[in-house]
């Protein structure tokens, strides 16, 4: 403080004489009295402007005070600059203010340069710089400069994440060692979760369970409830879909409820492939004298009920006759759900059964059968020494009933 105040009665006692040898204005008298006061003040430090430190010389000339800032890095008489030190002239030689010096918390004393194996945290504890990146402790790898990626030390507990990988891999735990691979989805046990999608560019995809006797099960996420829809049961080596117990000596696939074929057959060609399944109740069927008159049916009792097996088709029908109107002829029966095949191979012969006819001639009967190519039976009277006999329709009358069964093949 002494030599501070020394120095600005210096400087003013050099202003005064020379303001009194000469004609100095009061204005000039105070400016430089002011100049020297602030001069005295601030240390007498100049700021001179940037220096480019690769140089490796100092600026030429200097005053004491004066200073520059480094703006490109550099070694100048062995001493490092790195860009933001000053260069500061102290009136003999050039000196470092180093403005790059590191963070170090209050709490420590010291730099922490590196984490021992097992550490959960890091606090108040921890000095980096670009020489001294922080380091895992045993073999490390440490966090260079310009790291975008970090690697951990390959042992017990840590996440190794390794280089490679190709298209479609993921990162699996190799084992017990805590190091990682890249592979296919390949589990040894437990579950694999949270999958959206297992592509693969043209190999197999591969789901295997190698652990004897166990099941492989399919779930999905159903309004927030894990729900089984299919597993692989691996002690009896079936497939059951919506059934977790398989049944004794059951077949190679099991379900719980049932298997939808779609409304519009898709046809195949393959003798053992079942293409379609279907189930209903057919409009109304009409009896229909190939000569002439009509025979009307009752609106309740005239429909086929039928089921699908793949090309097979079985009919039965229950029907009761309301009225007629002088029939003749063959009777003729429309209204089967499916066109008859057309091939002589398919020719089939219905069961019929009857009752309320018209007096038949001894020893005749009705037969029915029915017609390639058409969705038609046919109904003809048998009279012994006369066969097809063209006169079924003239046996019908009002209460007149059958009951027909009828199985054949459509296209």
């Amino acid at each position: 403080m002494a030599e501070t105040q020394a120095t600005i009665k210096a400087a003013l006692l050099a202003i005064y004489n020379s303001a009194k040898a000469s004609a100095m204005t009061e204005d000039t008298f105070a400016d430089q009295m002011a100049t020297a006061i602030f001069n005295a003040i601030a240390g007498g430090l100049v700021y001179k402007g940037v220096w480019n430190c690769s140089g490796g010389t100092y600026p030429t000339g200097p005053a004491t005070g004066d200073f520059y800032i480094c703006s490109v890095a550099g070694t100048i008489s062995a001493v490092v600059y790195t860009v933001g030190d000053w260069l500061l002239y102290n009136g003999s030689v050039w000196q470092k203010v180093d403005q790059n010096e590191p963070y170090v918390h209050p709490n420590h004393t010291g730099d922490v340069t590196s984490v021992a194996d097992g550490a959960t945290t890091i606090a108040n504890k921890v000095t980096m710089t670009a020489t001294s990146p922080i380091a895992v402790s045993g073999t490390p790898t440490v966090i260079a400069g310009g790291a975008v990626a970090i690697t951990h030390v390959d042992t017990a507990g840590n996440k190794h994440v390794p280089s490679g990988g190709s298209s479609n891999q993921i990162l699996k735990n190799s084992g017990t060692s805590g190091t990682g691979s890249w592979g296919t989805v390949t589990e040894s046990s437990g579950t694999l979760g949270m999958v959206t999608a297992i592509t693969d560019g043209g190999a197999d995809i591969t789901i295997e369970n190698n652990t004897s006797d166990k099941d492989t099960i399919f779930k999905v996420n159903d309004g927030g409830v894990d729900t089984e829809v299919a597993r692989i049961n691996g002690d009896v080596s079936k497939f059951q879909i919506g059934v977790t117990a398989p049944t004794a000596n059951g077949g190679i696939l099991e379900i719980s409820n049932g298997i939808t074929f779609p409304a519009a057959q898709s046809a195949c060609s393959d003798a053992n492939t079942l293409d379609d399944y279907e189930e209903g109740i057919t409009g109304a069927a009409t009896f229909v004298p190939d000569s002439s008159g009509t025979i009307t049916l009752n609106a309740t009792n005239n429909k086929f009920k039928y089921i699908k097996i793949g090309r097979m088709v079985t009919v039965t029908g229950y029907f009761t006759v309301d009225s007629v109107s002088s029939p003749v002829g063959h009777l003729t029966i429309t209204g089967l759900p499916f066109v008859i095949y057309n091939n002589v191979a398919n020719y089939s012969a219905a069961a019929i059964n009857y009752g309320g006819l018209n007096s038949l001639a001894a020893n005749s009967i009705l037969m029915c059968s029915g017609l390639l190519n058409t969705s038609t039976l046919g109904v003809y009277l048998n009279t012994a020494g006369e066969f097809l006999s063209a006169t079924a329709a003239n046996s019908c009358r009002a209460g007149s009933s059958f009951i027909i069964s009828f199985t054949y093949f459509t296209e």
